[in-house]
């Protein structure tokens, strides 16, 4: 659900400087909402109705009076939901910057092997007493707080650091660049989990293909990087071949094929 959530906010797309200048966490928070409007809970009841952005709406019972009205007006419970930003999640906590920390009743539940920051998305159910409870939650590994991309190793975000770059280094030439994270399921192919697309405008003059394979051993898939497809590993992002390979898949296209002007 969340995968969903962040794909119909846009939240894995990091658009060109020009179009994004300055990223902040109300403009990612501000499109999760503008995203949870494309689903409903139930006919008639968007779960736009049923999200919040931060723990204060919950602690001070606003949530728990809305699950009662819904309650009311459709004669069932629906849950809510709770979209938080935590630096560390040591469950059933999830501990954020300058605030308390967020409690469930059961599990969040933490992919293995990287760490944060994280967006946690959290279920909440009203109890008989019409109080509100957190119940358990996930929590996705993503870029920063300023852009809720998320990522699935920490190669994989040393890499969108490293594309930012690329972003700024284009810009600086008058061309845009767009980085896209294909969430799964649509990321059937190993080669298209980061697509990346260089031009101006609407006039597109260079896609790229990146994998990520951070447990792969240094010699597995070594003849998938070819064209505008590459498979990046430990081993040839820390030996710079990986940005070798880029620097040759932009500039050596025809720079004229580049619209500079």
């Amino acid at each position: 659900m969340l995968h969903a959530l962040l794909d119909a906010a846009g939240s894995n797309v990091i658009e060109p400087v020009a179009e994004m200048p300055d990223p902040s966490p109300a403009d990612a928070f501000g499109d999760l909402m503008a995203g949870a409007r494309s689903f409903e809970l139930a006919p008639g009841v968007l779960l736009a109705d049923h999200l919040w952005d931060h723990a204060g709406d919950y602690r001070r019972g606003a949530l728990a009076e809305r699950l009662r009205a819904t309650a009311e007006q459709r004669g069932k419970h629906l849950p809510g939901f709770l979209a938080v930003y935590a630096t560390s999640i040591r469950t059933p906590l999830a501990y954020g910057p300058h605030r308390m920390p967020l409690r469930v009743a059961e599990d969040i539940a933490v992919p293995a092997g990287i760490g944060g920051p994280y967006l946690v998305l959290v279920s909440c159910r009203l109890l008989p007493n019409h109080r509100a409870e957190a119940v358990c939650g996930f929590a996705q590994p993503i870029l920063s707080g300023r852009g809720f991309v998320p990522v699935f190793s920490d190669l994989e975000r040393d890499i969108f650091e490293g594309l930012i770059g690329l972003q700024v280094a284009l810009d600086a030439h008058g061309l845009d660049c767009t980085i896209t994270r294909v969430l799964p399921p649509a990321s059937s192919m190993a080669e298209h989990d980061i697509h990346v697309a260089i031009g101006r405008g609407d006039v597109v003059v260079r896609e790229l293909r990146l994998a990520v394979r951070a447990d792969c051993a240094a010699s597995d898939d070594a003849a998938d990087s070819h064209g505008s497809v590459y498979v990046i590993k430990s081993d040839n992002w820390v030996s710079g071949d990986f940005l070798r390979w880029l620097e040759q898949a932009i500039l050596g296209k025809k720079m004229a094929d580049f619209p500079l002007g």
